[in-house]
């Protein structure tokens, strides 16, 4: 299946309403890939993941 990467938009680790509405979108099309760069980057992995992100990349 295709991989659709989605940059999520956080603020110190709180993932933004747009950014998860875009991985619902995502799915319809194939793999939802979360980017997330920054800090806080690593603590929206989780919720990234319960909305749908099969992979999620921190930096």
């Amino acid at each position: 299946m295709t991989e659709v990467l989605v940059y999520v938009d956080h603020v110190d680790g709180a993932v933004r309403k747009p950014t998860l509405e875009l991985l619902t979108l995502a799915r319809r099309v194939g793999e939802p890939v979360a980017v997330a760069l920054g800090k806080g980057a690593a603590e929206t992995a989780a919720t990234l993941a319960e909305h749908g992100a099969v992979r999620v990349l921190t930096a």
